[in-house]
């Protein structure tokens, strides 16, 4: 067979049946040479076997995963492998997985991925590089029909069949889920900073997804409990976050940072939140806070240098009677030159909630502000000069007063008597703690009350620098709560 492949030789050795009686003679570098060449040629040949092999098996695959299937590297291998027995009676070799799959990613470009499995153990499979869209058709359309006769869709996947399928579908959710977190709905502005501004933001493909793998399925399913759709919500939240980057801001992520940063002031904590998933950085903290200062200022201007709370300025009707709250803030740092000493006033008014009246709460946008600085009015850390009298002067009243508002009700006086000392009785009845059945005194009043008190609305004032026991500063907090009071 070696000498048919030699043409030189063949001409020579025409006509010879017997080597032996034509005194042949091996020579060893003729030889050498002869073998070399012979074997190149029958290896060019089985190579070619090979690749048409190959090109085959590719070609079925290609036809494979434009259908929505999903098959491992080694199924493919093993049908190749039996095919190239079987028609081509060659040797596939031994198996390399990471050779097997450049020749197929070489081969198909980039029509095809590999996905790997949880188990690294296990071999990669080879899915459709749209397989979103071909799964949304397949899962329209009438299912791929597993009958087929042909191997690579029949015994070469018997292993990995059921898994595969499994996959296959589990691959198709993720696609869905993924393309609604890419575009999601109003995703413009985070908007208000509560439950009702997650549910906006969040798809309904991806809390549909989490909630069943948290509560199982569930003919109950659409009636969630408060706190487990909460925690829902937050986990959502977390994969919108995760998915973007960091670039897809949640009311979650950002209203983390703000109380954390608000309440302790601490970076090494908002950067260790950050780390961990659950909140934006350090910068997007300070921004997020200048973004809010702006639209205080802002809305100071437009008022006439007067500050108006956001939520004392939507009202229907007149604001009513407002009152305000004024206490001291003084943070008293024990070190020999008095760094970080604070001494300053913080004011609040509170009002009557108009019936219907919508909740107001901050709005934020994903694009804040760049600049960390703040440009503050001057005015706003300046004190008005008193001047005392010795005359006190008379209260400025803008409606008539009546005598009859201030007489007391003996019925409610009566009243009152009684369930103060069925609250007393109650609570002495049981001496130990964590026996007592009867709440505080509080509490115990909100079960008692049959009537629904308004909601009052609170709205913080900017703190006065200086401190609350000075005249001009008392003076100045009357002035400013003056002033609002009059727009």
């Amino acid at each position: 067979m070696n000498v048919a492949s030699d043409r030189d030789l063949s001409c020579r050795l025409t006509g010879v049946s017997d080597l032996i009686a034509a005194e042949g003679k091996y020579h060893l570098k003729c030889y050498t040479r002869f073998l070399r060449n012979t074997e190149r040629i029958t290896q060019c040949s089985e190579t070619d076997d090979v690749n048409r092999c190959f090109e085959e098996v590719m070609t079925l695959l290609r036809e494979r995963l434009s259908q929505g299937h999903i098959l491992s590297i080694k199924a493919v291998w093993t049908y190749f492998s039996h095919q190239l027995e079987e028609k081509y009676q060659l040797s596939p070799g031994d198996y390399r997985s990471n050779r097997f799959k450049e020749r197929i990613q070489a081969f198909l470009g980039e029509d095809i991925a590999f996905v790997p499995l949880l188990n690294p153990s296990e071999p990669h499979l080879i899915v459709r590089a749209n397989l979103g869209e071909a799964a949304l058709r397949s899962l329209l359309a009438i299912p791929i029909n597993e009958s087929d006769n042909d191997d690579l869709n029949g015994n070469a996947t018997e292993d990995v069949d059921v898994d595969a399928e499994l996959l296959s579908w589990l691959y198709r959710v993720a696609v869905k889920v993924h393309h609604d977190i890419k575009v999601p709905p109003n995703h413009d502005c985070i908007g208000k900073i509560h439950k009702a501004s997650a549910e906006e933001i969040v798809p309904e493909s991806l809390f549909m997804l989490i909630s069943l793998l948290c509560t199982g399925y569930q003919e109950e399913f659409q009636e969630l409990h408060d706190d487990l759709k909460t925690r829902i919500l937050s986990i959502c939240q977390d994969i919108i976050f995760l998915s973007s980057r960091g670039h897809k801001l949640t009311p979650k992520h950002i209203g983390i940072d703000l109380t954390v940063h608000q309440a302790t002031r601490s970076k090494q904590l908002v950067q260790l939140l950050h780390a961990a998933g659950h909140s934006v950085t350090y910068d997007t903290v300070l921004r997020m806070d200048n973004t809010i200062a702006n639209d205080v200022l802002a809305r100071y201007k437009e008022s006439g240098n007067v500050f108006v709370p956001c939520n004392f300025t939507g009202t229907t009707e007149p604001a009513g009677y407002t009152r305000f709250a004024v206490d001291n803030i003084d943070i008293n740092e024990e070190t020999l030159s008095g760094m970080g000493t604070f001494h300053a006033t913080q004011v609040a008014a509170f009002r009557r909630k108009e019936e219907g009246e919508p909740a107001v709460d901050i709005e934020l946008s994903p694009k804040s502000e760049r600049r960390l600085d703040l440009q503050v009015p001057s005015e706003l850390h300046e004190l008005t000069d008193l001047s005392l009298d010795n005359k006190k002067p008379e209260p400025e009243l803008q409606e008539t007063v009546l005598s009859e508002w201030y007489t007391p009700d003996s019925s409610l006086i009566d009243e009152s008597y009684k369930k103060d000392l069925a609250w007393i009785l109650g609570r002495l009845h049981e001496q130990q703690p964590e026996l007592q059945s009867i709440p505080g005194w509080t509490s115990f009043n909100q079960l008692l009350a049959t009537e629904k008190p308004q909601v009052t609305v609170v709205g913080p004032l900017p703190i006065v620098n200086a401190p609350a026991h000075e005249f001009e500063t008392l003076w100045t907090v009357i002035l400013r709560c003056k002033a609002m009071t009059h727009i």
